[in-house]
């Protein structure tokens, strides 16, 4: 069994992974994409290098599941393909 912290690390990494997933598949801009998280097109693009930005917060993962609809754990436990 993976140790916490290697977990929330993988967690983290499947977070940002899932956020480039879902602006492809709903054939976003960035622009659009980073509106509708309510982040700068910059912090967005450290996320789709996956590169957590330090000041990312829950508001992210809040206004991803509203907009998506996918509940938050569905964000965390795997990549989207």
């Amino acid at each position: 069994m993976k140790n916490i912290h290697e977990r929330i690390r993988q967690e983290e990494a499947n977070f940002l992974h899932n956020l480039a997933v879902l602006r492809c598949r709903h054939g976003l801009s960035k622009k659009q994409m980073a509106t509708i998280l309510k982040i700068s097109i910059k912090t967005l693009n450290k996320i789709e290098q996956g590169i957590q930005p330090p000041r990312l917060g829950v508001e992210v993962i809040f206004e991803a599941m509203m907009h998506f609809h996918i509940p938050a754990a569905a964000l965390f436990a795997q990549r989207l393909e």
